[in-house]
């Protein structure tokens, strides 16, 4: 029979869920929790903290789950199901009576798994790590400016030369104030390579892999290598979406609709920042000049 709930098992249970999840909340957003316990418990403090807090967190909280968790939730329903056939109730009670007595070993069995499956995983990472550099000493990409071609032309035979696109780009000043990760909001002042709609669509039937990007007359998408200051989706982010953005220059305003890691002519960052306009505004955009 099914024991009587318990004020023990209630609170159990609450605490597990608790526990669990927010550990799960922390892998889901660790940049957010880190930057938040570094900012409570100071530098390393705060990181050794919350690698403690997280530890016991997921140890006590799948613990609290095959203990208290899972087997309130099967006596309640067992108590509010007042018809069902035999079948169903005897492998309802038989799966509480497995909870109930064998906690420590599923517990254990739990672990054993996760850290047979950890293994396995970073032994399949590493082995994709070393066939990407196989692949990157093969063949890699060189990007240069107009000016740089020469210098290239040296050392790189035109034979050797798979393919060669041009992007053409201005550089132009803007300032936008952008949502971070650590909950605050921060002034960007900075130079963006600014790059045609039409521009970014032609390198795009090369290099498929860069994300489909549609965009009004005052749209703009911005390319950064540090995408994961400004989450723009998923627990723990904040949506940088419709984000004003201003060039300096022309004091044109521009309505971010997203945030890319995904740069033409590269995977990686070629480019601190960029910015992908519609056509009109790059054709009114005016250079920016360094003296």
């Amino acid at each position: 029979m099914v024991q009587p709930l318990t004020a023990s098992m209630v609170i159990g249970a609450i605490v597990g869920i608790g526990l669990f999840g927010w550990a799960t909340w922390v892998l889901a957003a660790l940049f957010y929790w880190t930057s938040r316990f570094t900012h409570w418990f100071g530098g390393n403090a705060g990181l050794g903290s919350l690698f403690v807090g997280w530890g016991l967190a997921e140890v006590v909280g799948v613990y609290l789950l095959y203990a208290c968790t899972l087997p309130m939730l099967i006596a309640l329903h067992l108590k509010q199901q007042r018809k069902m056939s035999a079948k169903y109730y005897l492998w309802l009670v038989a799966m509480y009576k497995r909870l109930r007595t064998n906690t420590q070993s599923l517990w254990l069995t739990t672990w054993l798994t996760t850290v047979t499956l950890v293994m396995l995983g970073s032994a399949a990472m590493l082995y994709q790590f070393g066939q990407a550099v196989v692949v990157q000493d093969v063949a890699q990409s060189i990007l240069t400016t107009q000016g740089g071609m020469r210098s290239v032309k040296k050392h790189v035979a035109s034979s050797d030369v798979a393919q060669t696109w041009q992007l053409p780009t201005k550089l132009a000043a803007g300032r936008v104030k952008l949502r971070m990760r650590n909950n605050s909001d921060k002034q960007e002042n900075t130079l963006y390579q600014v790059i045609a709609l039409r521009d970014y669509q032609k390198i795009r039937r090369h290099q498929t892999d860069l994300p489909h990007v549609t965009l009004t007359k005052h749209q703009a998408v911005m390319i950064t290598i540090g995408q994961t200051y400004y989450q723009t989706k998923g627990i723990g982010g904040w949506n940088n979406a419709g984000r004003k953005l201003t060039l300096t220059r022309t004091g044109e305003q521009l309505t971010l609709k997203t945030i890319t890691n995904q740069f033409p002519l590269g995977g990686a960052g070629y480019f601190d920042r960029a910015l992908v306009v519609s056509n009109a505004v790059y054709d009114a955009c005016k250079p920016q000049s360094i003296n």
